[in-house]
């Protein structure tokens, strides 16, 4: 039995099959893998995938009719059959619409589209970060457009995927990227061309919402599609229609910017103006008055230096008296100075807490005296005394 389940997994592995079905039981366990069961009126099988290669894996729910592109797999011990998905999208534009709208429902109630939240374009946009398919019209049209106007605006591209089961990681790479650099970046502008629902399906997922909404950098996103509000429109902080748009929308705020500016320039030119006339005028009346105040001020000034003179003259003369007067008076304390009597070798006797003893009978017999000199002490204790 083990043979056959053998060779029966070896013929199936090989096969790619696409399968339309009704999904039943969808479940995602530990944030890394969806199970479910593919059904119809009289047949049903087990579907397994990981989470990175099923973009649109938040908008599928029980009851959704999709097609499922992927691998029929046997499993060789318990004989189960199983059909390993490479691609899950829902059926119709019916499904992918309800779809949608169900996840747009729950995304406003979690405040993922609160204006308040949305940042404006910074009011200088020097750098900015493009993510976008290389090499594709979305990219070029930006780029033209942009260079349309010198506006100096510095752009970054990080080429990405904007379709596929890959889109969505390769865009979260993208704003990890930019995010890491947040200082360096005023703006991401994400963009791709044209696009039907289906094309579209990594831009409407709840990852590419939470991409979006968590980015520290403003986000101008410019998808392009054919009919109603992309999800990631209602999301970023700003939104253009198309990839030129998004680059006109850049250009027309620097001209904005450059004309505040103009204005501004005007208008403080006109002010300064009035007051450079102003000031003028004013400064040609003290010109008219100023040799006749300047004569006077001389004049006092004259008086004054000589008045400063006679007092200066005399303040030196009391300064030196003064200088000799304290000269004097330190000779006199030096020679109060007791270390100068020790150093002619007399000494001092110091009784208990540094009493000065001046006859026997301030100290009795056992009492400890201190001898100083000029250099040094001598401690001893009394023996005898003669009054």
């Amino acid at each position: 039995m083990t043979e056959f389940n053998q060779l029966i997994a070896e013929i199936l592995s090989p096969l790619r099959v696409v399968v339309k079905g009704e999904l039943s039981e969808v479940k995602i366990n530990q944030g890394r893998w969806l199970f479910a069961t593919l059904k119809d009126n009289q047949a049903s099988v087990p579907v397994f995938s990981y989470l990175d290669k099923i973009a649109n894996w938040q908008v599928l729910q029980d009851g959704m009719r999709v097609w499922i592109s992927g691998q029929p797999r046997l499993h060789q011990k318990s004989g189960k059959f199983s059909l390993f998905a490479w691609s899950i999208t829902p059926a119709g534009r019916g499904a992918l619409k309800e779809a949608l709208e169900k996840l747009k429902k729950e995304l406003e109630s979690l405040g993922y589209f609160d204006l308040g939240r949305k940042r404006s374009l910074p009011l200088f946009i020097g750098r900015v970060g493009l993510i976008t398919a290389p090499g594709s019209r979305a990219y070029s049209d930006f780029i033209t457009a942009l260079n349309k106007f010198s506006s100096g605006v510095k752009v970054d591209f990080y080429p990405v995927l904007v379709q596929g089961n890959q889109a969505i990681n390769r865009i979260r790479q993208a704003f990890d990227f930019f995010n890491r650099r947040s200082g360096r970046y005023d703006l991401l502008v994400l963009t791709r061309g044209g696009g039907s629902l289906e094309d579209l399906l990594p831009f409407n997922s709840r990852a590419m919402a939470e991409i979006v909404y968590g980015s520290q950098v403003p986000v101008l996103a410019a998808i392009g599609h054919e009919e109603d509000d992309c999800l990631i429109d209602m999301v970023a902080d700003v939104r253009a229609a198309t990839p030129n748009a998004a680059a006109e929308r850049i250009n027309s705020h620097h001209q904005e910017l450059l004309l505040t500016i103009d204005r501004l320039a005007e208008k403080t030119a006109g002010v300064y103006e009035e007051k450079i006339l102003a000031e003028k005028e004013l400064l040609n009346n003290l010109v008219g008055n100023f040799f006749v105040y300047y004569q006077q001020q001389f004049q006092q000034a004259d008086f004054l230096f000589t008045r400063l003179d006679g007092a200066a003259d005399r303040l030196y003369r009391q300064i030196v008296f003064k200088k000799e007067t304290l000269s004097g008076l330190v000779k006199l304390l030096t020679s109060f100075d007791y270390r100068n009597i020790l150093r002619r070798g007399f000494t001092l006797t110091l009784g208990d807490h540094g009493k000065i003893i001046t006859t026997p009978r301030q100290v009795i017999a056992g009492d400890e005296i201190t001898t100083r000199f000029y250099r040094g002490e001598i401690i001893s204790r009394v023996k005898q005394k003669n009054d």
